[in-house]
């Protein structure tokens, strides 16, 4: 039970029942369960894709740990692996939607806030759920206890329109569905009440006249269902859903897919307590006890004088957080998925559709970097981030804040939206809590693996360290040309990783097919000559790694590794076939470090034309390293392990430093330099040698003054000075530009 806040009265912002969000002006916490005052509105969020209802066992149908099937090939060792993975995301809530995408789709009572204000006249009310497509397809009811007694002791109150619910001390039953609204059982307009209702913005809003509570002190209860527009009822759950009904109830059971007001929930989908107290409440029906009889789904409003909580950081420990997406792929949950490019053996695809999108965070007592996990196929944000080996390794001895995105799915590939979903979940991490920006890392098991290639190789600019767990990879189009349906092959980038250290963990025993993959990036990466770490266990297969229970090793290979923020020698290679404008700008890969602007010459051979720059700013100075290998084991734990890799050893090879740059460009039509991060000195002669397999416009971005460009020793005509930068039209081959100020 969570108990109400007194602080200082703050002035409530006019309200207007529209169905509209416009005129709340209080800031949320977007932490899952949690309540907080803010400009005169009591704010309580919810946790997001928590909406299945009591806990009965029944199997109803489709759940998100069941969407697909994914013993598509590899035969018997395919299966059975498949078999492991479909238990590794279940639900604690047995109830599904019925099978009516188009009105329910799949997620129509999922409670995103409840927010409650007050003036002179009136109390109001506004609901905003995860999806709404049409307006009378979710119920909301709220339960008012105005006797100020303890709910826990009082007799139980049956909610109206065969809610299933019965809660304690009930005066009043306040009853919201879209379209219309009752006071108990009376008509809402009849009793001076308003609602209003938005599917744009996936609100139900609604105010009753003060006096009918007759206080702004109460103790409530609120749930949400599905309506039944032709009864006027809650929309009963049967045992197996159809086209009409939910299913996934015991007879007479409640009606409530999600119930509000549930701090410190548990869970692979934050719904554990919620499915118990659902599942105690057909009891309550019977015996006249009550659903909050564990002081569980009780809250504490005061509205005589709205307080502002304070601002504080966010807390410590483990929890959910919501943000809301700049892009989505829909609205709802996908039963089949939105088909996503690629494919790892199973059909990528994006489940979880909606604007709003969760997290999993773990914040220990103190933290110096922030760890993006990745979770694998088949399980959710939840995975290995809510247990506590790695809290404990990676969190409070690594001392590192580890964040979880959901990626639109079990198996949404970390590609395109579920790509963007793990970009922006980082981006909210940096805006709230107080990470350093250099210490950033990313991690994955499996699936996971694979994306965190994917953002190693696309935006190696953001990660200073990385380890992996056994990771996957998209399998190769079979023509270069298949773009709409896959994304590319990680490995053909991976030019990119040049300053990012990265650790692998292997199995030999390992038969998803994964492992081939991980062996050639650690054989391109010898090729190069560049860094990494493999930890090779002989007798691992691949899910062992989801199970691990100790991570002190990948703690300590994380620990004080920091970006290389401005290098001096940067490689970065594109394929515009990767790239997603029409989803988000965030998916234009075109820029790292100090390059920016890439463009390819020519695009015809689709995930086969790549584009590339290799890079050096002599102004910068420094060395490249030389290369040291080892290779040895260890006795464990948990069993006898190989240790390979090579290592960067410095001074290194010198380079020379002047006012300068030297790049190598091929099949590049545009490229720019930022000169600031590169370190050259404007007002100073400038020496820019270029190599180039075809014409290249090349932007050096600054401001400059009057100057002159000689190229190859002799004044040029094909430069141009803009507002921000000189523009200079590169030619095939070799040339030494100089550039000097007048």
């Amino acid at each position: 039970m969570t108990k109400g806040l007194n602080f200082k009265q703050q002035v409530v912002h006019p309200k207007r029942v529209d169905g509209s969000m416009s005129d709340w002006m209080g800031e949320s916490t977007w932490i899952g369960g949690a309540c907080n005052y803010s400009r005169g509105e009591f704010i309580y969020q919810d946790y997001i894709y928590d909406d299945y209802g009591a806990a009965t066992g029944i199997d109803a149908g489709t759940g998100p740990e069941k969407l697909f099937e994914l013993s598509r090939q590899h035969g018997k060792d395919r299966a059975q692996f498949s078999r492991a993975l479909l238990d590794l995301a279940p639900t604690a809530g047995s109830y599904r939607y019925p099978a009516d995408s188009d009105r329910y789709g799949s997620n129509c009572a999922d409670l995103v806030q409840l927010r409650i204000a007050a003036d002179n006249q009136n109390i109001y009310f506004l609901v905003l759920l995860n999806t709404l497509l049409t307006p009378d397809s979710t119920v909301f009811a709220i339960a008012f206890d105005t006797g100020g007694s303890d709910p826990g002791k009082c007799k139980g109150h049956i909610w109206p329109f065969e809610a299933g619910i019965t809660t304690p001390g009930t005066t009043h039953v306040l009853t919201l569905w879209g379209t219309g609204g009752a006071w108990d059982e009376l008509d809402l307009t009849s009793v001076g009440g308003q609602v209003a209702v938005s599917v744009e913005e996936n609100v139900i809003e609604a105010s009753i006249p003060r006096e009918l509570l007759g206080t702004l002190r109460f103790w409530c209860y609120a749930a949400t269902g599905l309506w039944d527009s032709q009864d006027k009822t809650w929309l009963e759950v049967k045992e197996k859903r159809d086209t009409k009904f939910p299913g996934g109830a015991m007879p007479g059971g409640p009606r409530a897919f999600n119930l509000a007001f549930r701090p410190n929930e548990t869970g692979t989908w934050f719904e554990d307590k919620q499915a118990a107290l659902l599942r105690s409440s057909e009891s309550a029906l019977r015996t006249g006890t009550v659903l909050g009889d564990l002081h569980m789904a009780a809250q504490f409003i005061d509205l005589e004088n709205p307080p502002d909580t304070p601002h504080v950081p966010p807390p410590t420990g483990y929890y959910q957080r919501i943000y809301r997406a700049s892009a989505s792929p829909g609205e709802g949950v996908s039963e089949n998925g939105i088909p996503a490019r690629g494919a790892t053996g199973a059909k990528l695809g994006y489940q979880f559709l909606g604007q709003y999108q969760p997290y999993a965070v773990y914040v220990p007592e103190s933290y110096d970097g922030v760890l993006l996990y990745l979770h694998g196929g088949a399980t959710n944000h939840t995975a290995v981030v809510s247990e506590k080996p790695m809290q404990r390794d990676i969190g409070d001895f690594g001392k590192k804040l580890i964040v979880c995105p959901l990626g639109r799915g079990l198996i949404g590939g970390f590609i395109d939206y579920s790509y963007l979903d793990a970009l922006e979940v980082l981006e909210d991490v940096l805006k709230h809590y107080h990470v350093n920006e250099n210490r950033v890392y990313v991690s994955g098991w499996s699936m996971g693996g694979q994306g965190a290639n994917r953002f190693l190789t696309t935006r190696p600019d953001l990660f200073a360290a990385s380890f992996q767990l056994a990771p996957g990879e998209i399998r190769p189009p079979e023509s270069p040309h298949d773009i709409t349906t896959n994304p590319g092959v990680t490995i053909d980038l991976y030019e990119n990783v040049r300053h990012i250290p990265i650790l692998y963990v292997l199995g030999r025993k390992d038969r998803t097919g994964n492992s081939e993959f991980s062996f050639a990036k650690i054989e391109r990466l010898k090729a190069m000559g560049y860094m990494y770490r493999s930890h090779i266990h002989p007798i691992a297969g691949h899910v062992d790694f989801r199970r691990a229970d100790y991570w002190i090793r990948e703690a300590d290979w994380l620990k004080d590794k920091e970006l290389v923020r401005a290098p001096a020698h940067v490689t970065y290679k594109i394929c515009e076939a990767w790239w997603r404008p029409d989803i988000s700008p965030k998916l234009v890969f075109d820029h790292a470090y100090w390059i920016s602007g890439l463009k390819v010459r020519d695009k015809s051979r689709g995930l086969e034309s790549f584009g590339k720059v290799d890079a050096v700013s002599h102004a910068l100075g420094g060395s490249d390293p030389d290369l040291k290998h080892f290779h040895y084991s260890l006795p464990g734990p948990p069993a006898r392990y190989e240790i390979e890799g090579q290592e960067y050893t410095w001074p290194g090879r010198m380079l020379e430093q002047y006012n300068g740059c030297r790049a190598v460009f091929e099949n590049l039509r545009a490229v720019s330099f930022e000169t600031e991060s590169m370190g050259l000195n404007l007002s100073e002669s400038i020496r820019f040698d270029t190599v180039s397999d075809g014409p290249v416009e090349v932007k050096l971005l600054g401001t400059w003054s009057a100057i002159n460009v000689r190229m190859d020793g002799t004044r040029c005509s094909n430069w141009n000075l803009l507002e921000d930068a000189l523009r200079i039209s590169v030619s095939e081959g070799s040339h030494s530009f100089k550039i000097s100020p007048h």
